[in-house]
């Protein structure tokens, strides 16, 4: 029987290490242990409960609902040297971390950020695909790769846990940005359910900063709406309709980390970690015009400040000279001329020439009389 079972940890061992959607390699610690803190029930406010080294929780989840787990000290450390990890399964086996699609990895688990000397308490968030219960795993886990099951007198770890349903789409915002959270790292953003919720800023241009500090979330801002954000690992969308008719410089003054600018659905810049002083060049923008900024957060600071600037003195504008037929030629009814109307000098000035500027159009008039003119 114990040959049988070192086999088995063995095999499971060699299952448990997979491959993230980064690329990145990371090993779970897997299930197995005494249920030691019960049944949780979680509420929308954090939560605690005591658990122990090779112990689980079971907890009642509700499909497209947020649930958020954390350590009270991440960078508690056993007496055997070995750090926290936590697993996540559910009837059907382990919820492998998927940072595109949740559970987001806590990057104080296998990861690199934050680092080791910064006790920022991040968590692991998944959205919730099912209805039923999910299982919560505490282990030890060794800078050898070394994972430990229950260990007598190990000491316990505090594990935070709550709840929070996902959010509704509030749209483009109208004459404001509507700045929204989704948890995921990937910028395309695969599940638009998985909305934390969402913020609005009523300025022209965007700065991040001026919102939340960088080394914080943005469920901080002063007009966050929706769940909380934890400080890495999330995407976020800026969305804004209707500005006052002008011709603006797009200038990217920073971002970090990766980022994507869109102007009515066209992308206009792409670029993965960091972007500093990016000149975008001139648009003109009006009613009905849109800007779609996304962020994605890996690792804080995260932040990305967009000027939209109005730009003065555009150049005059000229009608351009139109040949062919000498103003006031008479033409016989019912005759024909060879001669045709030509653009000499193509109109200019003005807005024209800009991204999103329009053009010139010539309404062309008769008159029999050279009096009233019809078009």
């Amino acid at each position: 029987m114990k040959n049988h079972y070192s086999l088995f940890k063995k095999i499971t061992a060699l299952y448990l290490v997979f491959q993230l959607n980064n690329g990145s390699l990371f090993s779970q610690c897997g299930v197995g242990g005494p249920n030691e803190g019960g049944i949780l029930t979680p509420t929308g406010t954090w939560q605690s409960v005591s658990v122990g080294s090779g112990t689980y929780v079971d907890v009642p989840v509700t499909i497209n609902n947020f649930y958020s787990f954390r350590y009270t000290n991440p960078n508690l450390l056993y007496n055997t040297n070995n750090r926290i990890d936590m697993t996540l399964s559910s009837s059907s086996g382990i919820l492998n971390y998927n940072d595109n699609f949740t559970p987001l990895l806590n990057p104080w688990t296998g990861g690199i950020c934050p680092p080791n000397t910064n006790n920022r308490p991040t968590s692991t968030d998944w959205f919730a695909t099912y209805s039923g219960i999910l299982s919560v795993y505490t282990k030890t886990f060794s800078t050898s790769n070394t994972c430990e099951d229950w260990v007598s007198g190990q000491n316990s770890a505090i594990l935070q846990y709550k709840t929070c349903p996902g959010q509704p789409d509030p749209g483009v915002g109208i004459n404001q940005w509507h700045v929204e959270a989704f948890a995921t790292t990937d910028i395309s953003i695969p599940n638009t359910n998985a909305r934390y919720g969402y913020y609005t800023n009523t300025n022209v241009s965007l700065n991040t900063a001026s919102d939340w500090a960088p080394l914080s979330s943005p469920s901080s801002a002063s007009t966050w709406s929706g769940c909380e954000v934890p400080p890495d690992k999330f995407t976020l969308r800026a969305r804004r309709r209707n500005f006052p008719c002008q011709v603006y410089s797009l200038t990217l003054v920073n971002a970090d980390d990766n980022v994507r600018i869109f102007i009515n659905n066209n992308q206009i810049y792409d670029a993965v970690c960091c972007a500093s002083n990016v000149s975008l060049g001139n648009y003109v923008l009006s009613t009905g015009d849109e800007i779609e900024v996304r962020l994605v957060g890996l690792c804080a600071p995260e932040s990305f400040n967009l000027s939209i600037t109005p730009v003065s003195g555009l150049p005059a504008v000229n009608g351009g000279v139109i040949g062919g037929v000498a103003n006031g030629t008479s033409i016989c009814a019912d005759d024909y001329t060879t001669t045709t109307f030509s653009n000499v000098t193509a109109a200019s000035g003005g807005a024209v020439g800009f991204p999103n500027g329009g053009s010139f159009t010539y309404s062309w008039e008769i008159s029999t009389d050279n009096i009233n003119f019809t078009t």
